[in-house]
């Protein structure tokens, strides 16, 4: 999934999957995970482009 930001702006991505070590983000050092949603994973990230993985299990 691909999340694009724009500038001056922060927001929140929910992420289906119920287990952060099967997602990676692209850019990650700016995306915070947060927690969890019910079946959704939880990320708050800054402005910018990123691009979020999840890893079937």
């Amino acid at each position: 999934m691909d999340v694009t930001v724009p500038p001056n702006a922060a927001g929140v991505v929910y992420v289906p999957g119920s287990d952060p070590s099967s997602v990676t983000v692209g850019d990650a050092a700016d995306a915070k995970y947060i927690g969890k949603r019910g079946n959704r994973l939880v990320y708050e990230v800054d402005s910018g482009s990123y691009h979020f993985a999840v890893r079937a299990n």
